[in-house]
């Protein structure tokens, strides 16, 4: 196995984009002891200031966190026509308060073999509509194999462009 060594980060072992929300379930990678106190996933938009969090369950290392596919509509009409990327964190509820996504664990999927995952792993759609916006949600992987979720106008638009 080829797997890259990497920094703390929180590697995705399952990815579940049904049933109207997208569920992320995986392990904390590279913490200096075992995750505990509360955890939350943080969505950033990209490129913004916006961030939601919702809680994560956290087992040991192992975590799972579901967020519903509306809230990946933005509320900016702009981004409503363009579409919206989002970048997914896991942090410990001391550091949620952070404006620095480096103070947060990136997710990811680094600890296998498969390189360029954003050529080869498509994920499926989900049509959802949030305050009169109709928009296709689909989770991504970014050129770096992290993991973030695309919000487009139409189902046929690409999702995701180049992000670290």
């Amino acid at each position: 196995m080829n797997a890259r060594p990497r920094n703390p980060h929180a590697e995705v072992a399952e990815i579940w984009p049904r049933d109207g929300a997208v569920r992320v379930v995986g392990d904390l990678h590279g913490l200096a002891e075992t995750a505990s106190g509360r955890w939350y996933l943080v969505v950033a938009l990209r490129d913004s200031a916006v961030r939601m969090q919702y809680g994560m369950t956290v087992n040991g290392d192992r975590f799972d966190a579901s967020v519903p596919a509306e809230d990946f509509v933005p509320a900016d009409f702009s981004l409503q026509a363009e579409g919206a990327a989002w970048d997914l964190f896991a942090s410990p509820e001391e550091r949620l308060e952070s404006t620095d996504t480096d103070d947060w664990l990136r997710l990811g999927r680094h600890l296998d073999d498969v390189r360029d995952k954003k050529k080869i792993m498509v994920f499926p759609v989900q049509e959802v509509e949030s305050d009169g916006a109709y928009m296709s949600v689909r989770p991504f992987y970014t050129v770096n194999d992290n993991l973030s979720v695309g919000a487009r106008p139409g189902s046929s638009a690409p999702f995701g462009k180049e992000s670290p």
